[in-house]
């Protein structure tokens, strides 16, 4: 693969914060490179070092060492930014607050509102138009946040956990929005989520972070590839019958996902019957009891507990 065809490049990023108990590394000394026009879901548990990753990356923060490298020459132009946490100028109506976001990218006033409208109305916040920011929801607040992200064409979108303050159907559409911007306008995304569901519809690759280091760098395709078939149980008291399976077949790759038991094995559909035995035996009422395809979140898991 050619160099130009990374956005990204990061080398032996490193980023150290001094505290009252010593010094501390948020992130320790990660690589990984960022393809043009492809969508990366940046995962791991709080306090892994992903949101410190973006904040270098936007240059928000300086690392303490390493390397950051973008195709780009011009980043504030071509870059669109939602943080973690939404930062407004409360005071503001939200066509002011995006015109005035557009202006300051360079987009002359009248198409700045324009576009502003464009997204207001997009995003179903025709009939707030008038009222201040500070009277918005969370969820409108985020919609604007992401207007805002979105006002000058961006070729390069990080976003730190779009969609926590969002209804489903705000959801859905932002992952809608961000599909479209990939493979259609060529825009690259990094997009930074617990919601690993939302994120498995959309993402062609994924980082996940554990402890500042990244554990796993892989395309989403060559991931499910390889990854084994899982059983998922539904029953009453999963604890229990997890700990029944773990003990009559010595399997260790079982977790609970919302109340269903996930086992997961290269055997699973030799293991399948001897599996629904041991449910029935235990005593507890089985549900349900499914073969698919190991979910991310079911890879996640397996690897934050090695």
């Amino acid at each position: 693969m050619e160099e130009n065809e990374h956005a990204i490049t990061v080398e032996n990023l490193t980023k150290r914060y001094k505290t009252k108990r010593g010094i501390f590394t948020a992130v320790d000394n990660i690589n990984f490179k960022i393809r043009k026009g492809k969508i990366y879901g940046l995962i791991g548990p709080n306090g892994a070092g992903k949101t410190t990753t973006i904040k270098m990356l936007v240059k928000l923060v300086k690392p303490t060492s390493g390397k950051i490298s973008y195709c780009y020459k011009e980043l504030n132009k071509i870059l669109g930014y939602v943080p973690e946490k939404p930062v407004l100028y409360n005071e503001m109506r939200p066509i002011e607050y995006l015109t005035y976001l557009g202006k300051l990218s360079g987009i002359d006033k009248g198409e700045a509102t324009k576009i502003a409208k464009h997204y207001f109305e997009l995003f179903n916040l025709k009939e707030s138009g008038n009222k201040k920011l500070a009277t918005f929801s969370s969820g409108m607040k985020q919609k604007v946040l992401i207007a805002q992200a979105l006002m000058h064409n961006p070729k390069l979108l990080i976003l730190d956990e779009p969609t926590t303050a969002l209804d489903p159907s705000g959801q859905a559409q932002l992952l809608e929005i961000l599909k479209y911007l990939s493979t259609e306008k060529n825009v690259t995304i990094l997009i930074s989520s617990h919601h690993m569901e939302e994120l498995e519809r959309i993402i062609d690759y994924v980082l996940i972070f554990d402890k500042g280091k990244i554990i796993l760098d892989s395309e989403i395709e060559e991931l499910r590839k390889k990854t084994a078939e899982q059983l998922e149980i539904e029953t009453t008291n999963p604890d229990k019958v997890a700990e029944i399976i773990r003990k009559k077949i010595k399997i260790n790759n079982i977790v609970i996902i919302k109340n269903k038991i996930i086992v997961s094995s290269n055997k699973i559909s030799d293991l399948r019957k001897e599996i629904v035995k041991i449910v029935v035996e235990s005593g507890e009422e089985v549900i349900s009891v499914h073969t698919v395809k190991k979910s991310l979140w079911s890879i996640v898991m397996e690897k934050l507990e090695k």
